[in-house]
């Protein structure tokens, strides 16, 4: 369906997920379509399947296909769970600033980016910090003032008993847990962290940068910078337009009439942290008894320490070279005394442990002497 305006029309082309009839009346759509603006045949794709979408609004051109940015030109409206029984609700504003928007340069291609990378971004950190069972939804209210600015209202609705222990269902939580994932990709600069230790209620998390500055945020920072979902958001609203003619942006939340500032000499600290993010390592001394050895490089011992049976590598030297010279014996039931390294690692937003035998120091025998390997 087809809405001319002077200057510049909009295009909606329906995905319907099953088969039904659609309004040609704007606004009116339903179910989910997939949006298209097109500006003299230059098209920027805004894909809305994963939205209810329920109104669209012309984006009218100014120039040579620049947005006017006081005319809104998309609205996604959600339908909501009667069985969320705590909602909460704020306006987030995302400010831009620069010669590009004094000169009416913001570009409808870069805003649909923004908007739909800013929208993925919320999403991550209202499941980090309320967990997975929530219901979001955001609506864009429009373009506006002196600055580029775009306002996006959002609303989030849980049931009482899937709330994350410790965080409380408020707008503050949020914007909080904001403020700090993007102070700490700018402490970080880029790179993973050389160090991360958590105070001993496991709220706070220590961050050490690889030029040995500490800084404290909160323990949940980690979920996100960490999360190449939420580094893919952050380079595309965020470091972007900083390097592409913005000179500052600016997140403001309209209840608590708080702000995040971000200027264009922090752009590069706003990508993707390295998918494993070592988080804690720590070295314990212990007897592990033999499950299955290996002969082959590289491969891992098989080890269980009278609770577990886990795989381990082994990084001694010295301890493999002996086995191939066939110095030492072992036998089944047969323990060795080892430090080993457990290591947490952060890969793709998901939490794992690594464990490396970094010293043997002796093999125990067992009580009774079994075959021998």
């Amino acid at each position: 369906m087809v809405w001319g305006g002077r200057g510049s029309r909009c295009i909606i082309q329906s995905l319907p997920r099953r088969r039904g009839t659609y309004s040609s009346v704007i606004p009116g759509l339903t179910r989910n379509p997939a949006c298209e603006v097109d500006f003299d045949h230059k098209s920027v794709d805004v894909i809305c399947s994963r939205y209810a979408v329920t109104r669209a609004v012309f984006l009218q051109r100014r120039g040579r296909g620049e947005l006017n940015r006081t005319v809104p030109f998309l609205t996604c409206n959600f339908c909501y769970n009667p069985n969320m029984d705590n909602i909460i609700r704020d306006m987030l504003s995302l400010e831009y600033y620069g010669p590009k928007v004094e000169e009416g340069r913001m570009s409808s291609y870069d805003t649909a980016a923004q908007i739909i990378a800013f929208s993925d971004f919320v999403g991550i950190l209202s499941r980090v910090t309320f967990g997975e069972k929530i219901q979001l939804n955001t609506e864009i209210q429009g373009f506006r003032g002196d600055s580029f600015d775009i306002d996006f209202v959002y609303q989030i609705a849980v049931v009482t008993a899937a709330l994350t222990a410790g965080a409380p269902l408020t707008p503050a939580a949020l914007f909080s847990l904001l403020k700090d994932s993007i102070k700490a990709w700018i402490h970080l600069k880029g790179k993973p962290p050389k160090n991360i230790e958590y105070n001993n209620e496991q709220t706070i998390v220590s961050i050490e940068n690889n030029h040995g500055s500490i800084a404290y945020f909160n323990n949940n920072v980690i979920n996100v910078i960490s999360d190449p979902r939420a580094g893919k958001a952050a380079e595309d609203f965020i470091k972007k337009p900083l390097e592409a003619g913005i000179s500052a942006l600016k997140i403001k939340s309209n209840q608590l009439s708080d702000v995040a500032d971000i200027d264009d000499k922090d752009a590069p600290a706003f990508i993707p942290i390295d998918m494993d993010t070592p988080l804690i390592e720590n070295t314990v001394k212990m007897s592990l008894e033999i499950v299955s050895p290996t002969f082959k490089e590289g491969n891992k011992w098989k080890f269980n320490d009278g609770s577990d049976t886990f795989l381990a590598s082994i990084r001694d030297q010295d301890f493999l070279d002996k086995v191939d010279r066939r110095e030492v014996r072992f036998g089944k039931g047969d323990r060795l005394a080892v430090d080993i390294l457990y290591k947490q690692l952060s890969s793709a937003g998901k939490l794992k442990m690594e464990k490396e035998v970094i010293k043997v120091h002796s093999i125990e025998e067992a009580t009774e002497q079994n075959d021998l390997f």
